[in-house]
């Protein structure tokens, strides 16, 4: 079994860190939009309601985790490794099993930078220490700062916009570098006000559009992209380019980069 894998180049994944690892198997967020079980051969409605209602740990990725992070060290690679692309790192399971806390260790034992992702709420500040003594840095996906939005679009996350917001904050204040993804774009009002909530608070923000459904209303990307990359250098941000955005965020820089599917939309 390997636990770190790159993510395949070109893919949507790849932009966002070299390397990757995903803890457990399904993930009770249960988002509408949410492409995870199709890349995992969980798309039939059966199972997919497995991959949202019975997530589960992966069996043995501790010990998997283990071997590569060392493998990896020995090479002299020193990540980041994105924690986690078909799984929340820190939904509830986590309380009990605390997989992503072990693998924080592991991978800050072998130099290994962890980058997280989640929209867990203040359960995912549990280990900033940790992040910030492995170099690491803390993520959060934003698509509205509407209560009645989360309930429709990720009905299983604890969690709302403001909530992740605040994490944000609370990373920010332990000196532990920050950035947000504002992916997928559903409605780009929302995304608008939720770059502008959580601004302050982002050393790096990434923008993606909509994939895999149709938006609740027809959205002109060309049109939302030029006017958030108009938002985001008024609000200080300089754009990066897909390796500057695999290796941060950093502190004391404020970037922003627009994902490849945004770019390249006619």
């Amino acid at each position: 079994m390997q636990a770190i894998y790159r993510p395949k180049p070109g893919s949507p994944a790849e932009e966002y860190a070299p390397w990757a690892c995903n803890l457990y198997k399904g993930c009770s967020h249960g988002c509408v939009y949410c492409y995870a079980p199709a890349a995992t051969w969980q798309n039939t409605p059966e199972k997919r309601a497995a991959f949202h209602g019975r997530p589960q740990p992966r069996e043995g990725v501790l010990e998997a985790l283990e071997r590569d992070a060392c493998k990896l060290a020995q090479k002299g690679e020193r990540g980041p490794v994105l924690l986690c692309f078909t799984c929340d790192p820190y939904q509830p399971l986590e309380q009990d099993h605390r997989l992503t806390r072990t693998a924080l260790r592991i991978l800050r034992a072998h130099g290994l930078r962890p980058k997280i992702l989640t929209k867990a709420g203040p359960a995912a500040r549990r280990d900033l220490g940790l992040l910030l003594t492995a170099g690491g840095s803390f993520g959060v996906s934003l698509t509205s700062l509407s209560e009645q939005a989360r309930s429709s679009w990720e009905p299983g996350a604890d969690a709302g916009g403001l909530a992740r917001v605040d994490n944000l904050r609370a990373a920010m204040g332990f000196k532990v570098a920050t950035w947000a993804s504002f992916e997928p774009v559903i409605t780009p009002q929302w995304t608008v006000n939720a770059i502008r909530e959580a601004a302050a608070y982002c050393n790096l923000i990434a923008v993606g559009k909509l994939n895999h459904m149709a938006p609740p209303k027809p959205i002109h990307w060309p049109s939302f992209r030029r006017q958030v990359a108009a938002l985001l250098e008024s609000l200080g941000f300089a754009r990066v380019d897909k390796s500057q955005m695999q290796a941060g965020p950093f502190l004391g820089c404020r970037h922003y980069y627009i994902k490849q599917d945004l770019e390249r939309v006619r």
